[in-house]
């Protein structure tokens, strides 16, 4: 398995049921994922016969949302962070999309007027994490 993206592919776990397909083609405008091969052959790859870290992936996530089996994951490094935010001589950063500020607050049921950008700063700077960017 590739570890160099956030995104992990198991072909093995694979059913070829094309929703990653589907997803990144009609709603992503992507088109990141399509069929190799044919007959019984047939699998689900990176278009154009690429890796995912070469192609014009946005890593939005959808493919692993809609992926029924487990194909498809991200990759974990939340151990990492914590590593970082333990070592006092490391400055650690932290980015987000804005999209995180929506998910959040449906994540733990928060009410929207409640799950605020300035109280997720305020949470990530209570974490350890020395700047917060958006």
């Amino acid at each position: 398995m590739d570890y160099s993206t956030p995104l992990i592919r198991e072909n093995d776990k694979c059913v070829k049921c094309m929703r990653c397909i589907q997803i990144c083609d009609k709603v992503q405008s992507l088109n990141i994922w399509d069929l190799a091969g044919t007959g019984g052959r047939t699998t689900i790859d990176v278009s154009r016969n690429r890796v995912i870290k070469d192609s014009e992936c946005a890593l939005c996530g959808q493919c692993i949302t809609h992926c029924p089996v487990g194909g498809l994951q991200e990759h974990d490094d939340t151990g990492k962070v914590f590593d970082a935010l333990a070592d006092t001589e490391r400055i650690t950063v932290v980015q987000m999309a804005p999209a995180v500020r929506s998910a959040w607050a449906e994540y733990y049921h928060l009410d929207p007027k409640f799950a605020t950008a300035e109280r997720m700063v305020t949470a990530l700077k209570t974490m350890g994490f020395d700047y917060v960017f958006d």
